[in-house]
């Protein structure tokens, strides 16, 4: 039973970062993604 929820959480873990590398291959919402990533660490830094 644990082995089977350790498989299926191995599965979604590989579908989100599908998901996200799909989603980063397109170029408008790569530069969104890295200028709110910037702002992100900015303000984080200036804590």
């Amino acid at each position: 039973m644990q082995l089977l929820e350790h498989a299926v959480l191995i599965r979604a873990g590989y579908l989100i970062l599908e998901a996200i590398t799909i989603h980063m291959e397109c170029p408008i919402e790569e530069e969104t993604w890295t200028s709110s990533q910037h702002t992100a660490l900015t303000h984080s830094l200036s804590d």
